[in-house]
Parts: C-alpha cells; sequence; structure tokens
C-alpha cells in the first residue's frame, strides 16, 4: 500500500486497497500457497521495493508487471 500512497493517484490507491482487502480470497482459491510460492512472492517484493529505493521506476514497474503475469499463470493453471 506504501507504493500507492506514494503514487498520490486516489483511483490506484483505492484499486490497490481493494486488492488488498480481497486477494487473500483469490489465493486461498486459486494459488498453491506452499512454501516455494511464498518465498518466490516474497523475492519478488523485496526485489519491487529495491528498485523503487533506486528511483528506478522502469525496473519496478517490470518487475511488477512479471509479478503479476507469473502468478495469475499460477492462479490459472491451478483454476484448472
Amino acid at each position: 500500500m506504501a507504493l500507492a500512497k506514494i503514487s498520490g493517484n486516489p483511483l490506484y490507491m483505492f484499486i490497490m486497497q481493494t486488492i488488498h482487502d480481497n486477494i487473500h480470497l483469490y489465493y486461498d482459491r486459486f494459488l498453491k500457497a506452499g512454501p516455494d510460492e511464498f518465498r518466490e512472492n516474497v523475492e519478488d517484493l523485496k526485489a519491487i521495493v529495491a528498485a523503487v529505493a533506486q528511483k528506478n521506476a522502469f525496473l519496478a514497474a517490470d518487475l511488477a508487471r512479471d509479478h503479476v503475469r507469473r502468478f495469475n499463470r499460477y492462479m490459472e493453471k491451478k483454476k484448472r
């Protein structure tokens, strides 16, 4: 949520808060929540935060997109 607040964009903050408040429902239903996925998630988030700390918006955006796409594939795979 900190990144959403930093953006200063109220629409983005609203969308991110909605996702934050509801994402566990999707994890429980669509994502195999094992230790490997948890570790991968944490590593992704640490890399995104590091890119933001380095003020590298392009890298942070690329990392975030890659994370969302990859975890979406995991969720789609479990759904089948």
